[in-house]
Formats: C-alpha cells, structure tokens, sequence
C-alpha cells in the first residue's frame, strides 16, 4: 500500500511543510533563505549531508523532492 509523505511519521512537521511548498520561492521562505547567504556555497560542498538530503535540497518542485526521498510514487 502506498503511503503519502503526510503520513510518514519520521519526516517530522518541517520535512512534510517543505514538501508541500509548490515552488523554490515557497520553500526558500520556508527556509529563510536570503540573498545576504553566502555566495560560492553549493549542496556538493555540504560535508556532512548525505546524497539523498543532497537531492532534496537540489530539488527544483515538489515532485522532484518526492522523489528525492523516494516517495514519488506515494503521492499519485
């Protein structure tokens, strides 16, 4: 049975909120993401983020976060 990322217990609120935002302007509001953030940073250089964060942070829409973590499926 597939399950929506909703109902996922161990996303936690803020995974399912960043999930749910429809565009990269959403979710940098969610974020807090500002143009003061340091230029020259990438996800790649993130050291300690595993691939699959690395994924959803690259995403550029809900359907390709869901798919980062694998719930793509889930949510049709």
């Amino acid at each position: 049975m597939a399950k929506r990322y909703e109902d996922m217990p161990l996303l936690g609120d803020f995974g399912r909120q960043l999930l749910a935002c429809e565009t990269r302007e959403e979710a940098k509001t969610l974020l807090q993401v500002t143009a003061s953030a340091p230029a020259g940073v990438t996800v790649d250089q993130i050291s300690d983020a595993t691939e699959t964060g690395k994924a959803l942070l690259k995403a550029t829409d809900a359907s390709a976060a869901r798919t980062a973590i694998g719930a793509a499926a889930a949510a049709s």
